[in-house]
């Protein structure tokens, strides 16, 4: 696990597998003054979050050790850490990953390669959501978003993955 500063506003975990592409995320993050916990797979995102609760988490959907869709499933339904925001990101198809994601529990989905304007946006409009100053209506959208898997369907969704991840 890597970690890093401590003292900003905010707090947000990246998962990435991949040391370019999140360090890329970091710097533009620390030069918004975030604070910034960095990890490389699901597994060491969950043990994070345990001890050191985020504000916002954002997800790449291919990682190892732990898929990014089993993570942010864990993270969701994890008492202390329901509430936390996470943007899921990937490379991948946005049709199905995107549905997928906010079956899992995510806020948000952008595709790699993104607009890190976009994604800083992104991150601001969700922390402040979450800080309660802006309430605006992308819950419902988000929920109805979140309903296009049921649980079976989510389930064998991330079993393909995997299994094309493997093969």
């Amino acid at each position: 696990m890597l970690h890093s500063d401590t003292d900003q506003q905010h707090s947000i975990l990246v998962v990435d597998d991949f040391d370019d592409t999140r360090q890329m995320i970091v710097t533009q993050l620390r030069y918004e003054s975030y604070r910034v916990i960095e990890v490389k797979n699901g597994r060491d995102a969950i043990e994070m979050m345990k001890s050191d609760c985020p504000d916002l988490v954002l997800m790449d959907l291919s990682l190892p050790v732990l898929d990014g869709l089993s993570a942010a499933y864990r993270i969701a339904r994890l008492e202390a850490t329901c509430s936390v925001p996470i943007i899921a990101c990937s490379a991948h198809s946005a049709d199905t990953h995107r549905a997928a994601a906010l079956a899992v529990g995510c806020k948000e989905y952008i595709n790699k390669p993104f607009d890190i304007e976009k994604l800083k946006e992104m991150i601001r409009r969700l922390l402040s959501e979450r800080d309660g100053e802006d309430k605006s209506n992308t819950a419902g959208r988000q929920a109805a978003d979140a309903k296009a898997m049921n649980d079976d369907e989510l389930l064998e969704y991330i079993d393909g993955l995997l299994q094309k991840k493997d093969g």
